[in-house]
Parts: C-alpha cells; sequence; structure tokens
C-alpha cells in the first residue's frame, strides 16, 4: 500500500535537542525526516480516528501492531525524487549544486593492497560531497545505467 501525506501547513523536521531556556538554542534541520516520524504519525492518525481502540496500544492485538514503513519517497509535481547517492560529489564552491558521480579507475601506483580500482573525480580541483542533493527518477536510472555499465 502506498500512502500519500500532503502538508496543510509549513513543516520543519529538526534533530532531537531540547530547546530549554538556557541551552543552546540552535536546531539543525533533517529533511526528510527518519522514518519513526512517519510511523507516529500514521499511529496517532489511526487512533484520533478510533479513539476506542487506543486501550489496545502497544499491547497484544494493538491494530497497528503490524504496521511497516519500506520506504520514504518526496514527490515534486508529477516526479518521484531519491536521495542523491553517496558516490555524487560536485566542485568545492559551486553554487549551483551541480553533482557528478565518482568514476571507477585503475590504480596508478603499484601497491600491496590487492584493489585494483579506485574512485577518481570527474572534474578537476577540490570537490565536495553535495548534500541534501535530489534525483528524479528518470536521473536516477541513468545513474544507474552508468554505474551497472562500468562495472559489469
Amino acid at each position: 500500500m502506498i500512502i500519500r501525506m500532503e502538508a496543510l501547513d509549513t513543516l520543519f523536521f529538526r534533530d532531537g535537542k531540547p530547546f530549554s531556556r538556557g541551552d543552546e538554542s540552535w536546531a539543525s534541520d533533517m529533511f526528510p525526516p527518519n522514518p519513526p516520524v512517519f510511523y507516529g504519525a500514521l499511529r496517532s492518525a489511526y487512533f484520533a480516528r478510533n479513539p476506542g481502540e487506543l486501550s489496545k496500544a502497544n499491547q497484544p492485538g494493538d491494530p497497528t501492531g503490524g504496521l511497516q514503513i519500506k520506504g520514504l519517497y518526496l514527490q515534486v509535481e508529477d516526479q518521484v525524487c531519491l536521495p542523491l547517492p553517496l558516490d555524487c560529489v560536485g566542485p568545492k564552491g559551486d553554487r549551483d549544486k551541480k553533482a557528478f558521480p565518482l568514476k571507477l579507475a585503475k590504480a596508478p601506483v603499484v601497491s600491496s593492497h590487492p584493489a585494483p580500482l579506485l574512485l577518481e573525480s570527474p572534474v578537476t580541483g577540490d570537490v565536495k560531497v553535495v548534500e541534501g542533493g535530489l534525483l528524479d527518477y528518470s536521473s536516477m536510472n541513468e545513474y544507474l545505467n552508468l554505474v551497472r555499465s562500468e562495472f559489469f
């Protein structure tokens, strides 16, 4: 079953640091949120609509006991978006947030390590991890085909 959730208001997901007077008041955002956030929201929604079942929560026969979340996906307009793979990097200082996959290359040095390949950047200069990047579904397929062609 696929459940689609749409926000009626602005949503802000953050880490679990408490907001207390006198403590550090900086909160780090987190998107997409971890699956337990949605798990709790779905259980709360169920029990809000079925208050007579609340006594069964966390007990044998809990009607939400079989709930499993197998994946979270962000949809932007008609496109399903997936997190950018961690082997994609971008040029340092690039504000356009362009990302390129690292490529497999033969190790240029003789080493006692058995791995004959290493990852190298397709761009010159210093690179960085592109944080929070997303790929639409068709771009992810292109990426996977590129990676598959390098390995197989």
